[in-house]
This record gives structure tokens, C-alpha cells and sequence, in this order.
């Protein structure tokens, strides 16, 4: 006796194929979902550690301005030049701790010639802040929803809120301004 050879799947064989494809689906599913999520948090986080460096930077540029004026998303102060050149050739009674440059009277440290005006403004359109120093202007950050510098304690202290453009969580930074002047 011959026995007929069976084709196709029986229903079981098949319900169990689809119970097992389901499964496979699922755990591939959340895994995506569970990337995407992962993949939005490092997003956040770069654009928040992004933030925060140049609130560093700013910082840094800011402790030693002279004066200082802060309007809506804009920031403007003068310092001492930080790129004139130590090496110079004055007798060790007379000189100052840089040079004078070619022209200048010596009328001391607030001399014009000494100084660089630096401005920082908040372009709201393209989300970004330019600075502009020495006569020429940088996009420094990217993708700001909110740029705040403000005043405080008799203009002692300023202190700076940004927020990135996808996110609502805010950098803040706070900066003692020791020898504005008045």
C-alpha cells in the first residue's frame, strides 16, 4: 500500500508560524521603539552639552569685559585686547604687561588702542547666535530657541538662560563681573 505524501501545511502548522512571526514582530517593534527613544535623548543631550559649552565659552569671555550692555537676546562689552602680543622690546621701568601699539599714546589700560568691543546677538529666524569681534562676524551656536542675558545685583553678576530649539529644558549660567564699570 502507497501512501499519499501530504502537501501544504496543516492549520495548526500554520497558526503556530503566524503565533511565532507575531512574537518576532512585537519584540522587533519595541525595539525600534526603544531606539528611537534612545536615539532622541542623545539628541537632547547633545544639543543641551552643545549649550552649555558655549555658555562656558561666553562665560569666560565675559568675566573680564569693562563694560556692558545687555538689550532683548543681545549682548555687548568691551575688554582688553586678548591678542596683543606679550613680546616686546620696552625696558622693564616703563613697559606695561603688552605692547603699545604703533601710535598709541600710553594713557593706561583704558586706552582705545587696548580695547576690542564684542557682540553677541541672538538671530531669532535662523535660530542662532552670531559674534562679531575685530571686525568680523561667526555663527558660535545653533538651534537656540531662547537666548537671555540679564543683569543683576547692581550689574555685578549676569546671567545667561538658553534653551535649545527642541527642548524645554533650559541652560542657565551665572558669571560675577568684577571690574565693570560703572
Amino acid at each position: 500500500m502507497k501512501r499519499k505524501s501530504k502537501r501544504g501545511f496543516s492549520v495548526l502548522e500554520t497558526l503556530m508560524a503566524m503565533f511565532l512571526v507575531g512574537i518576532i514582530l512585537g519584540i522587533v517593534g519595541r525595539g525600534y521603539q526603544a531606539l528611537s527613544r534612545l536615539n532622541l535623548a542623545t539628541y537632547q543631550m547633545s544639543q543641551r552639552m552643545e549649550l552649555t559649552s558655549f555658555l562656558q565659552r561666553l562665560s569666560y569671555e565675559v568675566s573680564s569685559a569693562l563694560n556692558l550692555t545687555v538689550a532683548s537676546g543681545n549682548l555687548t562689552f568691551t575688554r582688553v585686547n586678548p591678542t596683543l602680543n606679550l613680546a616686546h622690546e620696552e625696558p622693564p621701568p616703563t613697559r606695561l604687561p603688552w605692547p603699545i601699539p604703533p601710535g598709541a599714546p600710553s594713557s593706561g589700560l583704558f586706552n582705545p588702542a587696548y580695547l576690542v568691543s564684542t557682540q553677541y546677538q541672538f538671530l531669532i529666524d535662523s535660530k542662532e547666535i552670531q559674534r562679531t569681534a575685530f571686525g568680523e562676524s561667526a555663527i558660535v551656536a545653533v538651534n537656540v530657541g531662547e537666548f537671555t542675558p540679564t543683569l543683576e545685583s547692581g550689574r555685578r553678576v549676569i546671567s545667561f538662560v538658553m534653551r535649545p530649539a527642541e527642548m524645554t529644558a533650559p541652560v542657565h549660567a551665572r558669571v560675577l563681573l568684577p571690574v565693570v564699570q560703572l
